[in-house]
């Protein structure tokens, strides 16, 4: 910032903050934005609104004056104060806008200033959420938006054949498109929007000087996410899936967080550091600082923005702190981590069992409960029922591979020193050996990228030959079998119920297949060559997973899916409250480097904890770094 642009801030008193006045349009100079700053007091504020955008580069910044002086800012915040004077008519407009609003370069201000901003946005009159400049179907989206949910409340109500003409027609399919692209829009992926759009007491979407108001968007998002997730998971048009997709993941936060805010509740950090990992921030710390407005006093007393803290401090610190919190909840949380670990694990800062919550584009977990939207829901029911309720202290788990009851054992919580985390865990075997390239050409076969592979020609040929090519499997059943459940993550097609919203496990014995929408038996294993592409073709949702993935088979024979980054020799271990197994490499001093989680056929309900109640296996300390 140029010693010109910092002349326009004086030091801020404890607990004030700044507003930013636009001007009305000057007559000399139309195009130039003229803004005053005021400073105030949360409580005696004048009425203004908090503006909600995406930085966006740092490159070719656009100019305003503010109190006479020069002051650069991104080009993107400059469209939204233009259109913003635009649609003022004349007025002066009152904003609070984090990058003017607050001294950038005075790291004790920004601190000060983070610490508020729930009350900042809590106190707005309104939020303005700014999209972006105009598109040639963003009118087509926003208009889409308001009739999406009648439309599809009217399809539910008539009856199958309807909801199948909503989701695949042709002639709705561009209404579809148009609102993927508008989801799509970088605003969705800036986390601070988190904090936002939960805390404000009324909100619009602009798209240039076109606006509707966040309650149809939510209401649009609500509805998918909630009565229509199971369209995902069955014979949907891909742009239609696509909205579904995006409406019951991360945008589903817009409808799980207000609801909590609405009565009261806070949210959970580690459950909202889950599903924000695919969201992005300018500073890699704000990942953590930019969500602790909506946790508990407990977590702020603990967890308080400091930029000048290391990032791998900030993240290491973070970890710890909520494992040593939630450690009575098992160690799910640490598939947080297996996307990073996979693709980026020559780029870490931080030991190998700290989540690097800077990557954007890491895997999705091949835990449900870690993908799982709502985290807040957990079981309640503990007689097999499977009932589902607020606030329990166990998360809704689909595997329980390290389940600590199962060994008649109770949660241990891990010990740290600064950049080990040891566990009580089991080494179960190694990887022999590994598949580096199957998963990924069936994914490319099943969306028709590439013609039939040897991979495909070899499960046609063995479904057509039937049971006379069959293995037993170790753990059980056939080879063929323990195979075709390992692509499916050992769940039913389609992957969620509609009726609950839950993934389905398949059965422990199932002798022929089982059905799925639409009166249709989907044969496991496949028993002819068409039955191996029907097959295929339905779980393209599970084979979206294994990004980054392989197939491997251990030292003693069991089958399963792990991570690319993992090599021959590697251990796969048990670890006490795991849903999930893990890849772990052994590194010097008897220590080991996480490399992520799998799964391993045969092992996913417990086998190796009642082993461990046997005394078959035996628990040992595990040390990660």
């Amino acid at each position: 910032m140029s010693s010109e642009a910092s002349s326009v801030y004086a030091a801020l008193p404890l607990n004030s903050f700044r507003l930013l006045t636009v001007l009305p349009e000057s007559p000399q100079d139309p195009g130039l934005l003229v803004c005053r700053l005021s400073t105030h007091y949360i409580a005696s504020a004048p009425s203004y609104t908090a503006l909600s955008y995406t930085w966006g580069s740092n490159r070719n910044p656009v100019s305003i004056q503010i109190e006479g002086h020069s002051f650069p800012i991104g080009q993107n915040l400059h469209q939204a104060l233009t259109h913003i004077r635009l649609n003022a008519a004349g007025d002066p407009v009152v904003l609070w806008v984090d990058a003017i609003c607050i001294n950038q370069v005075n790291l004790d201000e920004r601190m000060d200033q983070v610490r508020q901003m729930n009350l900042i946005y809590r106190s707005a009159s309104d939020v303005l959420v700014w999209l972006g400049l105009p598109s040639s179907d963003s009118s087509v989206a926003l208009d889409f938006v308001l009739e999406l949910p009648s439309l599809l409340e009217g399809a539910k109500r008539a009856g199958s054949e309807q909801s199948r003409y909503v989701l695949n027609d042709s002639s709705i399919q561009p209404r579809w498109l148009a609102l993927a692209y508008l989801l799509l829009r970088p605003w969705w992926r800036r986390v601070w929007i988190i904090q936002e759009i939960s805390l404000a007491r009324a909100a619009r979407l602009f798209v240039g000087t076109r606006s509707i108001p966040w309650s149809a968007m939510h209401a649009t998002l609500s509805e998918l996410r909630h009565s229509w997730q199971w369209a995902m998971h069955a014979d949907t048009e891909h742009t239609t899936a696509k909205v579904i997709e995006i409406a019951s993941t991360g945008r589903s936060l817009f409808d799980i967080v207000p609801s909590l805010v609405e009565h009261g509740h806070t949210a959970d950090l580690g459950a909202l550091l889950k599903i924000t990992h695919i969201f992005k921030s300018t500073d890699p710390r704000d990942k953590i600082y930019a969500l602790l407005g909506l946790t508990d006093t407990h977590t702020q007393a603990h967890i308080q923005p400091d930029y000048r803290k290391s990032l791998p401090d900030v993240y290491r610190d973070t970890f710890t702190y909520l494992y040593t919190r939630h450690h009575g909840q098992g160690l799910g949380d640490m598939s947080w981590i297996t996307g990073g670990v996979i693709v980026h694990e020559n780029q870490r800062e931080v030991p190998s069992w700290t989540p690097d919550f800077r990557w954007c584009n890491a895997n999705e977990s091949l835990s449900w409960a870690s993908n799982n939207p709502n985290p807040w829901f957990y079981v309640t029911d503990t007689n097999g029922s499977g009932g589902i309720g607020h606030g329990s202290s166990a998360p809704l788990q689909l595997y329980h591979t390290g389940d600590p009851v199962i060994a008649g054992l109770k949660p241990v919580s891990p010990r740290f020193s600064e950049n080990t985390m040891t566990v009580l865990g089991v080494q179960f075997d190694t990887i022999e050996s590994m598949e580096m390239f199957w998963l990924h050409d069936l994914v490319e076969y099943t969306e028709k990228r590439i013609t039939e592979t040897d991979l495909v020609s070899k499960l046609k040929s063995e479904a057509e030959s039937g049971e006379t090519i069959d293995v037993p499997y170790i753990a059980g059943g056939s080879s063929r079998m323990a195979f075709y459940r390992t692509l499916l993550l050992d769940c039913a097609v389609p992957y969620i119920n509609p009726q609950t919203n839950i993934p389905l496990r398949l059965p422990k014995e199932m002798s022929s297949g089982f059905e799925v929408p639409g009166n249709e038996t989907l044969l496991i294993p496949p028993r002819t060559a068409a039955d191996v592409d029907t097959l295929l073709h339905r779980i393209q949702r599970s084979l979206s997973l294994f990004h980054g993935r392989c197939i491997a088979r251990t030292s003693t024979g069991y089958v399963g899916i792990v991570p690319r980054t993992a090599k021959s020799g590697d251990w796969v271990c048990v670890l006490l409250g795991g849903e999930m197994p893990y890849v772990l490499s052994g590194v010097e001093g008897d220590h080991f480097r996480l490399i992520g989680e799998c799964y391993i056929h045969g092992i996913m309900d417990g086998e190796v904890m009642e082993d461990v109640r046997s005394g078959k296996h035996v628990l040992r300390d595990i040390v990660m770094r």
